[in-house]
């Protein structure tokens, strides 16, 4: 059946039925999730603050965990619930892992120490020249401005070496022109 139409009266002005004047709300919802486990490898993050950073791999495991939405949030909340059955509450601080449990885990992963201890020279290596950087920061726009100075005055230069040899062959050619000199070769 029809939605009803509203009877216009004279003392009320005419509705349109609210059907007619919203728009469907669009609506987003999620009923499964997979988690793939990927490899740890030796990461090249400077911004560690010691020792060898991690990083994530390419490669993953083929078998993933499968679960709907609402069985995930079950297991989280079970996993990070305290025995009084409280939440709990994870601190930024919780989530940094300390320079011994990052080399633990990728020695366990099978890098050698001397892996670790090259990463770690090269990370530093690349610490010291952002800090560098960040030093000359104060004067970069004077070395800019060098820089450009030298490349004009070397177009300068190249330019008027490029160009002599063409001035020098015509100069001839008007001179034998003129009859003043020797024909050109």
């Amino acid at each position: 059946a029809p939605p009803p139409t509203p009877v216009p009266s004279s003392s009320a002005p005419p509705q349109l039925p609210t059907q007619i004047n919203s728009k469907p709300k669009k609506k987003v919802s999620f009923s499964h999730l997979q988690i793939r486990t990927y490899e740890t490898i030796l990461g090249d993050n400077p911004s560690c603050s010691g020792g060898p950073s991690l990083g994530i791999g390419w490669r993953y495991d083929p078998s993933h965990y499968s679960a709907t939405v609402d069985e995930y949030e079950a297991h989280q909340a079970r996993l990070y619930s305290t025995p009084s059955g409280e939440k709990f509450e994870c601190r930024p601080e919780d989530l940094v892992l300390h320079r011994f449990e990052r080399e633990a885990i990728l020695l366990n992963t099978g890098y050698t120490r001397q892996d670790l201890a090259d990463s770690v020279r090269s990370l530093n290596k690349v610490k010291n020249k952002r800090r560098q950087t960040v030093h000359n920061l104060p004067v970069a726009f004077i070395e800019e401005r060098a820089e450009v100075i030298k490349r004009t005055m070397r177009r300068w230069m190249w330019k008027k070496k490029r160009t002599r040899h063409m001035y020098d062959e015509w100069k001839k050619q008007d001179d034998v022109n003129n009859g003043r000199g020797q024909p050109v070769r």
